[in-house]
């Protein structure tokens, strides 16, 4: 993990994170652990995904999408989860739909 606000990114000691990749015909399943050197309190959390699939709907803290590639995202050990349209957002690479 780094720590912003100098010059440039620094190690940051006060949280590291381990992940796992597996692997499985048509599932890639991604696991991360984060440790704090000591305890603390988390007030918010953000994760974010993006993907070129639409037609997202939710169900509990899982996303399934009607269609493209990806066909659903789903996390544990967050109480909710949400999924936007990324259509209207310019600061995306998303490709040029014909």
């Amino acid at each position: 993990m780094t720590r912003l606000g100098a010059d440039s990114p620094l190690k940051d000691p006060r949280i590291r994170v381990s992940s796992e990749y597996v692997f499985a015909p048509g599932v890639i399943t991604r696991t991360e652990h984060y440790t704090a050197a000591t305890p603390v309190e988390v007030a918010r959390l953000t994760l974010e995904f993006a993907s070129f699939s639409d037609d997202a709907t939710l169900a509990g803290a899982s996303v399934h999408f009607g269609s493209g590639t990806v066909l659903a995202f789903e996390v544990e050990g967050l109480r909710t989860c949400q999924a936007e349209s990324t259509a209207a957002t310019t600061n995306t690479n998303r490709p040029p739909v014909p």
